[in-house]
């Protein structure tokens, strides 16, 4: 969540803002929280921070990330001087907000192999052909297919492999090429990848009637 107030300590000019008007005032605050929502929806459609740095890139793909996210944002207004930016459910099993929160600040989880397990197909991966993933890791690790001649090998292609392996097989030739012990539990990273926390620069740009606003950015959690 992202909370919109307005700051009147920032000197006399500022001493305006407390003989406007309510109504003004709520307004004010709602144009300084909308401002914060489209350039929160310009970061995701930009891929970038609100400093402008691009960020981290997918591990697998080249897929835009959270794209549906600035969709779900609404503005709250609880009060006459502050108002909140949150986000709606959607239709995603976690709460969008909770999607956004960890993308913003950046997570480690941990993940076990039986976890992983009880997700995999339950045929196994034997209905199922060999990634190119998995094709790749295999040419990487030096994996070659019979040859015509009788215990003769040669380099296979990931059109052989993907074409002529089960998911299953591959797994088994990669663990037994790898010749490591197998991991029962491992982490991964989830970078860091900003986009509704405000910059000190865009959080005290001037806005009409001589309102400022004063920003903290929170977890992305409320929701309507």
């Amino acid at each position: 969540m992202i909370s919109i107030t307005l700051d009147t300590r920032r000197g006399k000019d500022q001493l305006n803002l407390l003989a406007l008007p309510p109504k003004k005032c709520k307004r004010l605050v709602w144009r300084a929280a909308n401002e914060m929502k489209k350039l929160a929806a310009r970061n995701v459609r930009q891929q970038q921070d609100p400093n402008g740095q691009p960020w981290a890139p997918r591990k697998r793909g080249k897929r835009k990330m959270l794209r549906g996210l600035p969709k779900l944002l609404l503005i709250r207004e609880p009060r006459q001087d502050v108002a909140e930016l949150g986000f709606t459910k959607g239709t995603m099993s976690a709460h969008a907000g909770v999607i956004a929160n960890t993308h913003q600040k950046g997570h480690t989880y941990k993940v076990t192999a039986i976890s992983r397990r009880r997700i995999a197909p339950s045929d196994g991966g034997k209905n199922k052909q060999a990634s190119k993933a998995q094709a790749r890791k295999l040419r990487e690790l030096g994996f070659k297919r019979p040859g015509k001649r009788k215990r003769a090998y040669r380099s296979a292609s990931l059109g052989w492999i993907t074409g002529n392996l089960n998911y299953a097989q591959a797994g088994l030739l990669i663990k037994k090429l790898k010749d490591e012990p197998v991991k029962e539990s491992w982490e991964i990273q989830l970078p860091a990848r900003r986009s509704w926390a405000p910059t000190p620069s865009n959080a005290n740009r001037p806005l009409p009637e001589r309102c400022k606003a004063s920003t903290t950015a929170g977890t992305s959690t409320s929701k309507a």
